[in-house]
């Protein structure tokens, strides 16, 4: 059974995109939501930006 939180290829370059140093901007917000619920990035309130976290690090690495 798939999980509703699986990530997508459209997610997958979102989270490449929070892995910079700039952050992501502008992101849909299905796809952020999907990405903040599963733990892979948070809001930088301050930049108004996606980043990354240790958790979607570690899936980034996974997925090579």
């Amino acid at each position: 059974m798939a999980s509703h939180n699986a990530l997508t290829l459209h997610d997958i370059s979102w989270l490449r995109q929070a892995s910079h140093k700039t952050g992501a901007l502008a992101v849909p917000s299905t796809i952020a939501s999907r990405l903040i619920a599963g733990g892979l990035v948070q809001r930088d309130i301050q930049r108004d930006c996606l980043t990354i976290t240790k958790r979607g690090e570690l899936a980034l690495n996974r997925l090579g």
